[in-house]
């Protein structure tokens, strides 16, 4: 991906920090359902999807943190929550449903879903912390 191969060359080939920041912005906006999902899935839903979610989140966030571009506080904020979510389905299996992980899991996946909105935040990915955290229109 285009963050990978500029993240990498740094500062050494003058790589606008503008232009890393809009693709990170770019990636994390495709991220942004797979994180509502997270915050909060039916309870119906096999821990095996949610697990897979979060995998998917792992490129991303690694392309965040070697940028350098986050705040260290907002980024170990995010990360942490990424872990402390995985964490809350460590010895159930992936065909457990969602709802045998208890109450700590929803709090879980909205601690992951505000840290998400504060890197979005911190990189200056404008209006997308409203969409996310906004409920949907109806209609």
């Amino acid at each position: 991906m285009l963050v990978a191969a500029l993240a990498s060359l740094g500062g050494a080939c003058g790589a606008p920090e503008a232009a890393i920041r809009a693709d990170l912005c770019t990636d994390l906006g495709h991220l942004e359902a797979t994180i509502a999902a997270l915050a909060s899935p039916d309870p119906q839903t096999r821990i095996g999807i949610v697990r897979g979610n979060l995998e998917r989140l792992d490129p991303t966030f690694g392309n965040v943190s070697r940028s350098e571009l986050a705040t260290p506080d907002v980024l170990d904020r995010l990360l942490q929550a990424h872990v402390d979510y995985r964490d809350q389905f460590r010895s159930i299996g992936d065909d457990d449903r969602y709802e045998a992980l208890g109450p700590a899991a929803p709090a879980a996946g909205r601690g992951l879903q505000l840290a998400f909105v504060a890197v979005q935040g911190d990189l200056g990915c404008f209006g997308r912390e409203a969409r996310l955290l906004s409920p949907s229109p109806s209609g």
